[in-house]
């Protein structure tokens, strides 16, 4: 057989096919061993010989997992394309799971999508299957299976590692709701299936066993490009799915890439069905926009295609220069969700006449309680232009106000907001006060009630008082001296300042 020597009874020569046809499991000398990490692609056709158990232990060690259990890959592979090591080797168990039952199986989405880009700084983490396999034969195929979808043909197949989504081929039609398709048909090719796909780079299919890609859109050629194009008529995409204009510019934001000129175009035209979508599913969109590297390509990319003004009006209707001037903020800051946006609305303060104020608009998205507060607390020390004129008092009262843990945040937003502006030395100057705050905060200072020398305990025995607003109006009193000078916070001298003020 292809050259090899005469099998003993136990040595015998086999190609892939003749161990079992398939990755899940080899077959030899009667003895089955479950899924061995061999590959179709590096194997199909060679002989494999080896003694029927010693060596075959010694294949399966050598080609064990090294890196997310995904066994050998093929030459050129590891240089950040498709790669097989990188795929979770949860993913890689069900897709063998599949194909071993007789079903077709493919890598589908987001994570074939970031393994083909050419600037990826860490592995993918969405990854999703994509089966000819309808549900039910899928839950007859797994122990453990979730009917998330049943009706959509989605399933999620609980492994010892982690939750998978798996999803038949379907079809689908009818968008009453521009969000969930009325109809839904499955069908057995995955050529169908990609054709219903947002995008060209998320309609992308690959078998890392066999390293077979289907790209019957041009994905590849577009992430080549740097293009975020529609499949097919992008308005008919767009109306199938309110949110996937906003899902179009947030890609392009998060991979920096463009969108398509007649992708783009649609998006005005699909404003209506934009209009259906919950406002949860819009903030998180806007979300995502903000905590990317350079969130001014998708709040100019919303603001040009007018998702700005379906979302923010009052940011949609400022001035161009104003409006630019912040997204080079925001750009310049860390990424963190509530600096971020106190730049963004740090002209609704400063500039007055907005309808709504920062907390309502973000109320009116549907931000946690907690995002709002974090930006109105920024908001309410944001004039970096009176900065000049501070005392350090009036620095500590800052602190007083928003927290000692909330210095770094506060210096940042100053920096960024004096920087945008592009007076260079005034920038420098806010530079160098807001490294002051930052460096009075590291002094602990005293700023709240329970960083005074006293207790309020002793407070009102001293007054001979209960609890009271009039303990609170003493403690406010000691604080604001303590705040002026920080060497008066000694007993004895809050002690004399108490007893004078109550005189």
């Amino acid at each position: 057989m292809n050259g090899a020597r005469p099998c003993s009874s136990d040595q015998r020569a086999y190609t892939f096919e003749q161990l079992g046809g398939g990755p899940d499991r080899t077959r030899t000398c009667g003895l089955r061993f479950r899924k061995p990490p061999l590959y179709p692609s590096e194997l199909r056709g060679r002989p494999v010989v080896f003694s029927a158990t010693r060596a075959l232990v010694q294949v399966i060690w050598e080609r064990r997992p090294k890196r997310n259990g995904a066994g050998p890959v093929k030459k050129g592979e590891g240089s950040g394309k498709l790669d097989p090591r990188l795929v979770p080797r949860a993913v890689l168990d069900v897709l063998r799971r599949l194909s071993s039952g007789g079903h077709e199986a493919w890598l589908v989405g987001g994570g074939v999508r970031d393994l083909l880009r050419e600037k990826r700084s860490r592995p993918p983490k969405d990854w999703d299957i994509a089966t000819a396999a309808r549900p039910d034969e899928v839950m007859r195929l797994f122990r453990r299976v979730i009917p998330t979808g049943v009706k959509h043909g989605t399933v999620t197949v609980l492994t010892k590692s982690a939750p998978v989504e798996v999803t038949t081929f379907r079809g689908e039609a009818g968008y009453t709701d521009a969000r969930r398709p009325d109809r839904v048909e499955f069908i057995d090719r995955i050529e169908e299936d990609l054709a219903r796909r947002d995008f060209t780079i998320n309609a992308i299919a690959w078998n890392p066993f066999s390293g077979e890609l289907r790209d019957p859109f041009g994905g590849m050629e577009d992430l080549r490009r740097g293009l975020v194009r529609a499949v097919r008529d992008p308005l008919e995409r767009f109306t199938e799915d309110g949110l996937r204009p906003m899902r179009a510019v947030r890609l392009a934001c998060v991979l920096e890439i463009s969108l398509e000129e007649k992708t783009a175009a649609a998006i005005p035209q699909a404003l209506g069905s934009f209009g259906k979508v919950a406002i949860e599913r819009v903030r998180q969109e806007i979300e995502r926009i903000m905590l990317a590297p350079r969130p001014s390509i998708g709040l100019a990319l919303m603001r040009k295609t007018g998702l700005l003004e379906s979302v923010i009006p009052e940011l949609a209707r400022e001035e161009e220069e104003a409006f630019v001037t912040r997204l080079r903020a925001i750009d310049g800051t860390e990424r963190m969700l509530h600096l971020r946006l106190a730049i963004l609305l740090s002209e609704q303060i400063e500039g007055g006449g907005s309808v709504s104020t920062p907390s309502q608009i973000l109320e009116g998205l549907r931000f946690p309680r907690s995002v709002v507060a974090s930006v109105e607390t920024l908001l309410g020390v944001a004039d970096w232009r009176s900065l000049e004129s501070m005392r350090p008092a009036d620095r500590r009262r800052i602190l007083a106000r928003v927290g000692l843990e909330n210095a770094k945040d506060v210096a940042c937003l100053w920096r960024a907001l004096a920087s945008s502006h592009g007076d260079s030395e005034q920038a420098g100057k806010v530079a160098f006060l807001a490294s002051e705050l930052e460096a009075e905060a590291k002094r602990c200072p005293p700023v709240s009630a329970k960083d005074l020398a006293i207790t309020g305990r002793e407070i009102m025995s001293l007054l001979g008082l209960g609890p009271g607003p009039k303990v609170g109006e003493a403690i406010s009193y000691l604080l604001d001296i303590v705040i002026e000078d920080p060497r008066r916070n000694e007993p004895d001298e809050l002690r004399a300042a108490l007893e004078a003020w109550w005189e």
